[in-house]
């Protein structure tokens, strides 16, 4: 049964639990290299673009984007509008922005403004099927000389490295504020950027909705009334 939106706190917790779901998206979005990785080794055709990528980036994006639609009314938006502008410098309005457009253009065009572009990620020891991938390891403190690191710069400027080695992969890269960001590092700031949000709209001194208003709201989202 439908039944009136509830008070304040109510629409908070409703808003972090987006945020959580956006956390599970973005989960599954960090996987989706090492899988990729596994399908190179064993010679499997990788598609181009990958769906893989673009349904977790969007689903992060439209989990995270929910939690600030939820706090989106008129009783919110001048501490919204606060958090924005004394909160978030230059720079993270314009990550923010650009991460809130992103959406859209899905939504509305079904564009991706993303690049799947090569990448390497660390080697995992943990997959016996790849056993013959891995080598056994010299002992480096017993023949005196520094273990090597192998390390490789990636698309978003960002090194890797690792003692085990590094494995070819693919990884989606979305341009952010003049940036080349990996997408998930841009997912996992939206989501800090939106919680710190939330923190402050529940630090405001914004009553609670009255009865009334609280009939007025679900009217609102039954015939779909905007402000």
């Amino acid at each position: 049964m439908d039944t009136p939106p509830s008070d304040r706190l109510d629409a908070i917790e409703r808003a972090r639990y987006k945020l959580r779901q956006a956390e599970i998206a973005l989960s599954c979005l960090r996987q989706v290299p090492a899988q990729i990785a596994v399908e190179m080794r064993r010679a499997r055709p990788i598609s181009d673009p990958d769906p893989r990528f673009d349904t977790f980036f969007f689903s992060c994006l439209g989990l995270a984007k929910s939690a600030y639609y939820i706090m989106d009314d008129r009783r919110y938006r001048d501490a919204i509008r606060s958090w924005r502008m004394n909160v978030l410098d230059l720079k993270g309005r314009t990550q923010f922005n650009r991460m809130m457009r992103l959406r859209d253009n899905d939504v509305h065009q079904g564009r991706s403004d993303g690049k799947t572009l090569a990448t390497r990620i660390p080697i995992e020891r943990n997959s016996a099927d790849d056993a013959w991938i891995f080598q056994q390891q010299p002992s480096y403190a017993a023949l005196g000389v520094r273990r090597p690191v192998s390390e490789y710069m990636n698309p978003d400027g960002i090194t890797v490295s690792s003692y085990e080695g590094l494995q070819g992969s693919m990884n989606l890269f979305v341009e952010i504020a003049g940036e080349t960001s990996e997408a998930a590092n841009a997912c996992e700031r939206f989501i800090t950027q939106l919680s710190q949000m939330l923190d402050a709209l529940s630090a405001a001194n914004v009553p609670p909705l009255g009865p009334l208003q609280r009939l007025w709201l679900w009217f609102k989202a039954k015939l779909r009334i905007r402000d």
